[in-house]
């Protein structure tokens, strides 16, 4: 028996406008991530790891957008930090 625990999605507010903005002019591109997104929920080591950090940071790539977020296993809990073209993901 497999029990699987879903972890609890947050986002940052400038992650949050940055969906609502893709997803106005990207309707596509804007499913694309929200469903990437949602899979993180069950399984968030699902991104890659970006190294030199502390943290559990990760980063998924879904066409030419990136999503950054960070893994808090001990609270379950997931925050989205950045969602946008690579070019300014890791700055």
């Amino acid at each position: 028996m497999m029990i699987t625990v879903n972890y609890l999605l947050r986002f940052t507010k400038s992650a949050e406008k940055s969906i609502i903005k893709i997803e106005q002019s990207l309707p596509a591109i804007g499913r694309k991530i929200q469903t990437v997104i949602e899979s993180l929920s069950e399984y968030p080591h699902l991104g890659l790891k970006l190294q030199g950090l502390k943290q559990e940071t990760r980063r998924i790539r879904v066409g030419d957008y990136r999503i950054i977020y960070e893994v808090y296993a001990e609270q379950f809990l997931i925050i989205i930090t950045y969602i946008g073209p690579r070019g300014g993901a890791y700055k």
